[in-house]
């Protein structure tokens, strides 16, 4: 008993010694500072909310221009997203086959289990909210359609 005790007068302490202004982050919408997420298609922006993406788990903010199509591809760890805003068009694959796809509106989410190829499309500009287990990559199923290779 003793030892909680010390314990949580420890945890109280060490709470404590932090700046309260920094324990609450609060962004407007018009305060994001997006960056181009790195390997993605071209205006595909990012914003970093939690985490080390680079390291372990982290949560993101994605915005994809309408008409954006993301090739067939995997990721090295498994993810789970949500549609905040748009129109999403998401499904497994090697390959683009429409048949297969699904399209989300805001509120809607998936989930994407990781070395599982699939496929997107943004109907409309579409914000999602990412978390993954980490690290964040991308592969493409075909080099080719890495952005910025050569055809």
């Amino acid at each position: 008993m003793k030892f909680l005790a010390i314990a949580a007068v420890l945890a109280c302490a060490l709470l404590l010694k932090d700046d309260p202004a920094e324990a609450v982050k609060i962004v407007k919408a018009s305060e994001v500072q997006w960056t181009d997420a790195k390997g993605s298609a071209p205006g595909v922006k990012t914003c970093l909310l939690h985490g080390d993406p680079t390291k372990g788990p982290y949560i993101a903010l994605s915005r994809f221009p309408a008409g954006t199509k993301v090739a067939p591809h995997t990721h090295s760890a498994d993810e789970v997203v949500s549609i905040v805003s748009g129109s999403f068009v998401i499904a497994p694959g090697e390959k683009v086959d429409e048949s297969k796809a699904k399209v989300l509106e805001s509120g809607s989410y998936f989930t994407i289990k990781a070395g599982t190829p699939h496929w997107a499309m943004a109907k409309t500009e579409t914000i999602l909210v990412r978390y993954g287990n980490g690290p964040a990559d991308i592969k493409y199923v075909n080099p080719a359609d890495e952005p910025g290779k050569k055809k």
